[in-house]
């Protein structure tokens, strides 16, 4: 019999999509997000930037198709990816500037327990930077205090941070709520777009790999520092962040994605990787 370590699993997803008897899954939250709605209750759509890889439809389609399920209110996270972007771009420029030689970036949960469980010694140079979906979640809850909030993305990782944070009542990935909405007959190429947020593009762009990266060159906040990427976390990716803790970094700010390609390639993303890039830079031109 075959268990999970809790000591060394970083909640990645990537057993989920490898096993080939479907026999690893995540207790789904579908039950809990549907009564709520049922009982009349406000609940709130929070929907992860990489829902824009999700469809090949219109994006404010797209969320038309997420509230008619019965959400009070459907909520891009970008709203909280620009937060994220620009309080990452200053808390880098105060390092560096503190002679601190590297920072890394902080929205992959699991990257952060991947730090947390076999590189602890590379913590200190991980951004204090919260996540997109804390940044909304923490305006939303503010606002609408007994609100039931429900974040939708593709990552797995997304339910243990939830329940670090402790005000997101529960995640729902892209494939539930594509069942959602498939049980219920709801189509998004035949709605009526729902106007999305004035956020920058960059914001939107979180979810595919680089994006983090240029959303913090675009804030501005600092010039001529040097960047790489981790795209994908594997037993290479591990002796690479164990050498940038021994102080062997090889740049000044690191981006780190656990799922190659990014977060649209995430374990519960509704499509996979290759129509996912396709239906993302889709959707990326279509927003100008």
């Amino acid at each position: 019999v075959e268990e999970i370590d809790p000591e060394k699993c970083i909640y990645c997803g990537k057993c989920i999509t490898a096993c080939p008897f479907g026999a690893i899954f995540e207790l789904s939250a579908i039950v809990d997000v549907l009564k709520a709605i049922e009982n009349k209750e406000q609940v709130i759509a929070m929907v992860a930037p990489a829902i824009l890889a999700q469809y090949a439809d219109a994006p404010g389609k797209v969320l038309a198709a997420i509230k008619v399920i019965g959400f009070s209110e459907v909520v891009e996270v970008a709203r909280g990816a620009e937060k994220t972007a620009r309080h990452e771009a200053e808390e880098l420029k105060e390092k560096l500037g503190a002679g601190e030689a590297f920072m890394t970036t902080s929205c992959c949960p699991s990257y952060v327990e991947a730090v947390k469980k076999h590189v602890p010694a590379l913590l200190p140079k991980v951004s204090h930077t919260p996540s997109p979906m804390a940044y909304t979640a923490e305006e939303l809850r503010g606002k609408y205090p007994d609100a039931r909030l429900v974040f939708a993305g593709p990552c797995v990782a997304k339910r243990k941070e939830a329940r670090d944070l402790g005000y997101i009542d529960f995640v729902l990935s892209f494939e539930e709520l594509d069942a959602i909405m498939e049980g219920m007959g709801i189509k998004p190429e035949t709605m009526e777009a729902l106007p999305l947020g004035n956020y920058t593009r960059e914001s939107r762009g979180f979810a595919q790999s680089g994006g983090v990266l240029q959303a913090v060159l675009a804030e501005k906040k600092i010039e001529n520092f040097t960047s790489e990427q981790i795209n994908g976390i594997d037993k290479k990716a591990i002796k690479q962040m164990k050498l940038m803790a021994a102080g062997k970094n090889t740049a000044q700010f690191y981006e780190v994605m656990a799922c190659e390609g990014g977060c649209i390639a995430g374990p519960g993303a509704n499509v996979r990787s290759a129509k996912a890039t396709k239906n993302f830079i889709q959707a990326m031109r279509s927003l100008g």
